[in-house]
């Protein structure tokens, strides 16, 4: 008999482990490559770790190229994914959550074998990168993933505990995050660059072999549609659409939704960015550097969502928008503190702000899961996570354009825009918190009998 896990915290950290390992990795190697193009090696590492500043003008050419190339990246990575989460998702209610979690893990495989033999031929274009991140959006990437196992834990979990245990599995990306920074840039400083993309290709691998072994979170819906045929029907997109606009508590939802998305648009300009800003005078951070200041700052993340979590919520009782609250004050207080920074120590210091950064989204997909029924839960989680791609896909360039059009005058110029943007969600959050709505979805469940019953618990 074969052992089945019902656990999918252990995916969605293996996941994350190779997204936050690539992200700075694909950064260096595309500012490399941008830089040997231009010129020889051993002037590109004297920009690198220069600090006179007869070499700026080069250093912020060749900033402004690596910003404007992770634009068009960063749109072969997001945009298609925007779309067809939205059918995975849906899909899962009716075929299951283990179908869809395995495509994304398959097209990051592929694109991370791409930019592993980009790695190993380094005169390769840089163009060349934009076929695997192809593929990878075909597969819906992260927001598919995010989709997934989120509606795989709503589909085993009770409203009494969710929020804890959706606080949990988005620790895991915290803790992925920690383990491949202060792993992974090591070896990329010791080892070079393709070593790196192995490790991700062989964390992949295991992903699938754990993924084997996973339970399925329901039994699926049977129908005598194959299953590809129930995949690619426009009722699909429909269902989602109803699910948003039937709710019976509209404005708490949309706060809700604000409130996401602006915090991952704030998530993504410190992942887009802050790689440039590191690498820029005065600071000249080196790969190992780089995975400090990004373990240091997903492991206070981890820390804090854990802690905040239990003492806010066991002790204090606060809800899911008191948590946004604090996010958002959080937010500000790093992103502050961070555009004063001029010297190492002040860097790794103005991480300690990021202590709160951690709970935000989570609270928010949290509160959004108990305002529809648990048959509705893919459509709902495909949904925000396709609003999540979308953010992204519109933050990241953008930050890149903004930060490419004001480092001549100030790096540090971004940080104060993400100030500026953390007074979104900090007021959408009092709005609910002074409405106090409390009816939900739920109080439609008798007049709309739930589909399917999860397979794992009972309530």
């Amino acid at each position: 008999m074969v052992l089945r896990s019902q656990y999918v915290e252990p995916m969605l950290f293996g996941y994350m482990f190779c997204i936050f390992l690539s992200m700075p990795v694909d950064q260096q190697l595309l500012y490399r490559k941008l830089c040997l193009k231009r010129f020889n090696t051993s002037y590109c590492d004297l920009l690198q770790n220069s600090l006179n500043t007869t070499f700026l003008d080069d250093q912020n050419l060749i900033q402004k190229q690596t910003a404007s190339w992770g634009v068009y990246l960063d749109i072969a990575r997001s945009s298609m994914a925007i779309f067809v989460t939205i059918f995975y998702g849906a899909w899962s209610d009716q075929v299951g959550r283990k179908t869809i979690m395995i495509l994304p893990i398959i097209g990051d495989l592929i694109n991370v074998t791409v930019y592993l033999l980009s790695s190993i031929f380094m005169s390769l274009d840089v163009a060349y990168l934009l076929i695997g991140l192809l593929f990878s959006a075909c597969f819906g990437n992260v927001a598919c993933f995010l989709s997934s196992v989120f509606s795989y834990l709503s589909d085993t979990t009770t409203k009494s505990e969710r929020t804890k245990r959706v606080v949990i599995l988005e620790s895991m990306i915290y803790l992925g995050a920690v383990v491949s920074n202060l792993s992974g840039q090591q070896l990329l400083s010791h080892a070079g660059f393709t070593p790196v993309y192995i490790l991700i290709a062989a964390v992949y691998i295991c992903q699938i072999v754990y993924w084997w072994f996973l339970k399925e979170s329901y039994e699926p819906v049977e129908s005598n549609e194959s299953k590809f045929k129930l995949l690619f029907n426009k009722e699909r997109l429909i269902e989602s659409w109803y699910v948003i606009r039937r709710c019976l508590t509209p404005i708490k939802l949309y706060l809700f939704l604000a409130c996401f998305v602006i915090l991952i648009v704030l998530f993504t300009i410190i992942n887009s960015v802050s790689v440039l800003y590191l690498l820029h005078q005065p600071l000249n951070f080196k790969s190992h550097e780089i995975g400090y200041f990004f373990a240091e700052l997903n492991g206070v993340k981890f820390i804090g969502a854990l802690c905040l979590n239990y003492v806010i919520q066991r002790f204090l009782q606060w809800e899911d928008h008191s948590l946004i609250i604090i996010c958002s004050l959080f937010y500000f207080g790093y992103s502050m503190v961070m555009a004063a920074t001029r010297t190492h120590l002040h860097v790794y210091l103005a991480v300690l702000c990021g202590l709160g950064l951690g709970v935000g989204t989570s609270s928010c997909r949290a509160g959004l899961s108990k305002l529809v029924s648990p048959s509705e839960q893919g459509k709902l989680f495909a949904v925000t996570a396709s609003l999540e791609v979308l953010a992204t896909l519109v933050a990241s360039p953008c930050s890149k354009l903004i930060y490419k059009a004001t480092v001549d005058v100030s790096a540090s110029f971004i940080f104060y825009v993400m100030a500026g943007c953390t007074a979104l969600p900090f007021f959408c959050a009092v709005t609910m918190k002074w409405m106090r709505s409390t009816r939900t979805y739920v109080d439609l469940l008798e007049d709309n009998p739930v589909v399917h019953t999860p397979s794992i618990i009972e309530e």
